[in-house]
């Protein structure tokens, strides 16, 4: 994983962002990266219709803990997961929708959550946008992937102040990594993965049924068995 760290150190002087933060698994990794890597963190949570509390919850008491420089939530009621949408619409769109990608995809979620980021990243003077979207993301959904991350930065380059002044980009690191990758990252940084949440059902415990709570429990069986190992 060094080539991770080398990574990050190298984007230059400043080391100042704002990343996007669910309470999950990947980007609880990351803050805990950024945060040893020194970085100034802006943490951000998009609030949308239907999000579990169990999830804010998670995000409260892992930011106790890594104490970023600050945390912001925005909340964004009329932004929607695909099926809560194909409940209430039901048309031909939503369905072919949902027939094609998760249940809790949302229409133009990161188009959304990286203009609402670089506007913070404007109003704080930040470098970077810091998501943790991993490997198996980029297969599923359509805006996760160095293509569309590409044509964003042009976005901003041409669009926004900072971009045209002064370097600010979004940046996937992980996006290229595997869980096995993550495992051993969660290990080496000493990531509070307890307070994480993963599960995608409106319930007061992780289910442990949805594929959420699947590839929960799978990357903690990795997890561990690199601990034993070490």
């Amino acid at each position: 994983m060094k080539e991770i760290e080398k990574e990050l150190l190298q984007l230059g002087e400043d080391k100042s962002c704002v990343l996007l933060f669910s309470g999950g698994i990947d980007s609880t990794i990351l803050l805990f990266l950024l945060k040893k890597l020194n970085y100034k963190i802006n943490v951000l949570t998009i609030n949308y219709n239907g999000r579990n509390p169990k999830e804010l919850e998670a995000c409260e008491k892992i930011i106790d803990l890594a104490k970023p420089d600050n945390y912001i939530i925005i909340d964004l009621n009329f932004l929607k997961e695909s099926i809560t949408l194909w409940e209430e619409l039901k048309n031909s769109t939503m369905k072919e929708i949902i027939s094609n990608l998760p249940s809790y995809y949302i229409p133009a979620r990161n188009i959304i959550f990286f203009s609402i980021a670089a506007y913070y990243a404007e109003s704080f003077g930040v470098s970077f946008i810091f998501t943790g979207h991993v490997k198996d993301d980029s297969g599923i959904l359509p805006d996760v992937n160095e293509r569309f991350v590409d044509l964003f930065n042009e976005i901003l380059k041409n669009g926004t102040y900072l971009g045209r002044n002064k370097r600010l980009e979004i940046k996937m690191p992980f996006l290229n990594l595997n869980k096995l990758d993550l495992a051993e990252l969660a290990l080496k940084y000493e990531v509070p993965l307890q307070y994480t949440w993963s599960c995608h059902e409106l319930a007061e415990l992780q289910c442990g049924n949805c594929r959420g709570c699947i590839q929960r429990k799978h990357f903690l069986e990795m997890y561990d068995e690199i601990k034993r190992k070490r």
